[in-house]
């Protein structure tokens, strides 16, 4: 079958991240912009300054030196439209001030309806965009924390068309006092994905080169010491335009910590935010302590929402 690989570019951009902005839905990168894990989702990917029972530095490098013990987790997301995400991730502590952190996301597009030319149905096809992170945190001072992180993306497209690209971010946190923590994020320095056709398509192919927008992130998070509950808020600068994000997180028992969020929130009105929900289980007493996460996330352009299971296994306390 001869195809064009931009229309299927353009879809799994764009239904990976059904809700995103529309100078964005269709910019490269969108798939890893909507999120992976169950409890950062859940509280409407508000999370870069948020230290609490569980760290993900994928959201921030920076976040890695205070991971307590070595984590393994894995995780799922079911979403409308054929699509699925996955991760599987492994982070540790480096005594006595520093913590690394290894990532791999997935996100998959499948029973696409592939058509020849002439419109005849021919197969059903798949895309998949892949991410390997590698991220390392360090503590250069008690109130300080420095991050960044090297990402290898592996794009897949119909008829083998593959993209193989490196990119970059960076974080800080800082604790202003016990309960307020500032941090800042710069998100995809570099990150692109390069096509090449000519092989495929001949004189009709080309070579092209998608670039993900930069992002530059301040956030801030509020932990008082009165009530065990968490608040961020985030503002994001990406692609000519901003976005904020805003999530709270409490702990209603010894076992159980509820959140909810909102996400993709656009200043200017121009686009439906995402409204999340989760719960977590932990302290269970279990081996390795497991912690249950899950997420409901609505999303404003897709015909259901998106159902999201993280499971976190702490090797030693």
């Amino acid at each position: 079958m001869t195809c064009c690989l931009r229309p299927y570019a353009l879809l799994l951009f764009c239904s990976a991240a059904a809700a995103a902005q529309p100078s964005l839905g269709g910019r490269a990168g969108a798939a890893f912009r909507m999120g992976f894990s169950a409890e950062p989702m859940g509280m409407g990917n508000a999370r870069i300054a948020v230290v609490g029972a569980e760290i993900d530095p994928y959201m921030n490098p920076a976040l890695a030196p205070f991971q307590r013990t070595p984590v393994v987790s894995a995780g799922i997301g079911l979403l409308s439209l054929d699509r699925t995400i996955q991760s599987l991730s492994y982070s540790a502590p480096l005594p006595p001030a520093a913590g690394i952190a290894i990532t791999l996301h997935r996100v998959t597009v499948d029973n696409i309806d592939g058509r020849d030319r002439n419109g005849i149905p021919t197969d059903r096809l798949k895309v998949s965009e892949n991410v390997i992170a590698l991220s390392f945190g360090l503590r250069p001072s008690p109130d300080l924390t420095l991050g960044a992180s090297a990402k290898l993306f592996y794009a897949q497209m119909p008829e083998d068309v593959t993209s193989t690209t490196v990119g970059l971010d960076f974080g800080a946190t800082y604790l202003v006092w016990d309960e307020l923590r500032l941090a800042v994020a710069v998100r995809d320095v570099n990150s692109k994905y390069r096509w090449d056709t000519i092989a495929l398509l001949g004189r009709q192919g080309r070579q092209t080169t998608d670039v993900f927008p930069t992002a530059f992130v301040a956030a801030i998070a509020y932990s008082p010491t009165f009530v065990p509950a968490t608040l961020s808020f985030e503002s994001e600068s990406v692609a000519g335009g901003s976005l904020m994000r805003i999530g709270v997180e409490t702990r209603v028992h010894s076992m159980l910590r509820i959140r909810s969020g909102l996400d993709a929130i656009d200043p200017s009105g121009t686009l439906g935010s995402r409204w999340s929900g989760g719960i977590s289980l932990d302290d269970t007493g279990l081996s390795w302590n497991p912690t249950f996460d899950y997420a409901f996330v609505v999303e404003p352009y897709a015909p259901d929402g998106a159902h999201v299971l993280t499971i976190r296994l702490h090797f030693r306390e």
